[in-house]
């Protein structure tokens, strides 16, 4: 009756409100390393990666050379991708439980305008749990850490300030805005900075956390 009143919902306003078809193999999913279908463009090149899904649809085509292939809708938690698949693995598909969630292990080629995915390997939860998968993933840069900082004669504020950075070292680049009378001034430091800062400047009256 669940499962039912799900593909109800799918149908009716194209996303799920009460549940999600994959509820009941969240902890057996969530004990592996898997990719998200929202992931798929931060892949990198030449990495592989398993996505794993419900399959909603298989679309059967014949390439111009007259072979047989197959479009997959395939269904995670945060969303759909389309995988495309070949005679021999169509006839895999075919033999498994689609009513279950499945595992494509996939070759991806990323040229960072487009991510296209070869399936390698078709399987079930438990084949999937064997396969040894490192997927490596492109890191993308954030947003700096930007601080507005009123101009003084006290040369320990300072020092204040640059002791708590270095107990805060990360990955987000630090900006500083320097307040006078005269202008503001932005410095785009070379230090790197977490989100631990924040707390660390609360203490501060005169540092002012803008991003």
């Amino acid at each position: 009756m669940v499962k039912e009143f799900l593909e109800l919902e799918k149908e009716t306003i194209g996303f799920y409100i009460s549940g999600h078809p994959l509820d009941a193999f969240r902890e057996q999913i969530d004990e592996m390393s898997y990719t998200l279908s929202s992931e798929k463009d931060q892949i990198e090149d030449g990495s592989k990666a398993l996505f794993i899904g419900k399959v909603e649809s298989i679309t059967e085509k014949i390439s111009k050379k007259g072979n047989k292939f197959g479009i997959i809708s395939l269904m995670d938690f945060h969303g759909s991708m389309e995988l495309t698949v070949f005679e021999k693995q169509l006839e895999t598909l075919f033999k498994l439980d689609l009513e279950r969630p499945l595992c494509f292990k996939v070759d991806v080629s990323n040229d960072g305008q487009n991510t296209k995915m070869r399936v390698m390997k078709i399987m079930e939860l438990e084949d999937a749990k064997k396969e040894k998968i490192e997927t490596k993933v492109i890191e993308t840069p954030l947003d700096p850490k930007v601080i507005k900082i009123a101009l003084n004669d006290d040369t320990s504020t300072l020092e204040l300030l640059y002791q708590m950075v270095r107990e805060s070292r990360g990955r987000r680049a630090l900006h500083l805005i320097i307040t006078s009378k005269l202008q503001n001034v932005l410095i785009e430091t070379h230090l790197g900075v977490d989100d631990s800062l924040d707390e660390k400047l609360a203490s501060l009256p005169w540092v002012e956390v803008i991003a």
